[in-house]
């Protein structure tokens, strides 16, 4: 679908604005995405289309592409999607508690061939043997996320 100024309005709340200004300015957000929500906001600001493109060195097929997935709710039903999951996904006291157990024995008495855990192991350790003791939030553990766990204080 084709939009001009004149006749296609992008309707966005101040959550939807603040949303895709932090998502344009990301680090962590693919590219692709961060440059889709500077595009929406320069559309909602009431830039037309072919300036957006020329900005962004881009065609005015992408920026439509881009402007009819919102006027889908596409993007945002997406982020409410991703805040849920998140949110289904918490670790409670115990579940620290067991991991911290776990890093304070010698993975040797587990069957490792190392002396201290290096982080990679023991997140491993952790996903395989989790279900085992009821902690299912801990079976999407990354390394990164294992050196949070064991920094955190209750």
């Amino acid at each position: 679908m084709l939009h001009d100024n004149q006749n296609s309005v992008l309707p966005l709340s101040d959550e939807e604005m603040e949303y895709l200004d932090n998502l344009s300015k990301s680090r962590s957000a693919s590219v692709l995405r961060a440059r889709s929500a500077a595009m929406l906001l320069r559309y909602a600001d009431g830039i037309g289309i072919s300036d957006i493109a020329r900005a962004y060195r881009s065609s005015v097929t992408d920026v439509n592409r881009s402007i009819d997935k919102a006027l889908r709710q596409e993007i945002f039903s997406a982020r409410e999607k991703s805040l849920k999951k998140r949110n289904t996904r918490a670790i409670t006291k115990e579940m620290v508690e067991w991991v911290r157990d776990l890093s304070y024995q010698n993975p040797r008495n587990l069957g490792y061939s190392c002396v201290e855990w290096p982080v990679s192991l023991l997140a491993q350790h952790v996903r395989d043997h989790c279900r085992a003791v009821g902690y299912h939030a801990l079976a999407g553990l990354r390394c990164v996320e294992m050196g949070r766990l064991l920094a955190r204080t209750f």
